[in-house]
């Protein structure tokens, strides 16, 4: 809510300096880039446009000729900078998470070596990550042996 106001009374801040919307739409765009590089597997192409937006719609964001009025570089290049540098962290590591093997529900079980706890061929047991789970092999296997789940089902 503090965001969504202080949002408002920016916009109503900024009527009274000489903005130049296409500079103020190049800044928005370069968040939704940003935004979108967190969506989308875009490998980067995303964010470094995000970050071109941003550059230049900052540039171009106060419609002045006098130096007052003018935004600073060295508020430019560290503001683009850092939100560069922070969406790409967090495509990243989004991205490393989203290429992880699940450790969780059905497919975490899939690979995973277990236990024979009964001898199976029709059903038994096998033992896994601390649980007994029902299980059931086409061919014969001893009690102790080492197997591995191909497939869960139910």
């Amino acid at each position: 809510m503090a965001g969504a106001i202080c949002l408002i009374l920016a916009f109503y801040a900024l009527h009274t300096l000489p903005i130049n919307y296409a500079g103020l739409m190049l800044i928005i765009l370069g968040l939704s880039l940003f935004i979108a590089e967190a969506f989308v597997a875009s490998h980067g192409v995303l964010g470094v446009g995000g970050a071109i937006s941003m550059l230049l719609g900052s540039l171009m964001l106060i419609d002045s000729t006098s130096p007052a009025l003018q935004i600073s570089w060295a508020v430019i290049i560290p503001a683009v900078a850092v939100s560069a540098l922070l969406f790409t962290i967090t495509v990243t590591v989004a991205l490393r998470v989203y290429r992880e093997k699940p450790d969780t529900g059905k497919e975490g079980l899939i690979n995973m070596r277990a236990e024979a706890k009964t001898d199976i061929h029709a059903d038994g047991q096998v033992f896994m990550r601390g649980e007994y789970w029902s299980a059931w092999s086409d061919e014969p296997i001893q009690k102790g042996e080492n197997v591995t789940v191909l497939a869960v089902e139910g």
